[in-house]
C-alpha cells in the first residue's frame, strides 16, 4: 500500500497500521526510516507481549544519538 501524497510520519505509520488491522497481524512496530534498533530489542517486546497477554502496548526506550546516557 503506498500513499498518493507524502504524509509524512503519522499519516505513513497510520497507513501502516490499517494495514496491519486488515492483515490481522498480531503485532506492529512503528520506526522512523531513521531509527537505530538495538538487535535484541524487537525479541525483547515480542517475548515481553507474549508472556503477558493483558499488556495492550509495549515500548523501548529510545536513546539520543549524540548523548547516549540521555533516555528521550
Amino acid at each position: 500500500m503506498q500513499n498518493a501524497e507524502n504524509l509524512r510520519g503519522s499519516g505513513g505509520f497510520n497507513t501502516g497500521l490499517r494495514l496491519v488491522l486488515e492483515k490481522g497481524y498480531s503485532y506492529a512496530m512503528c520506526l522512523d526510516d531513521d531509527a537505530m534498533v538495538d538487535e535484541q530489542a524487537i525479541a525483547e517486546l515480542y517475548t515481553y507481549l507474549e508472556q503477558h497477554p493483558d499488556t495492550g502496548m509495549a515500548g523501548a526506550r529510545v536513546y539520543h544519538t549524540q548523548m547516549p546516557e540521555y533516555v528521550q
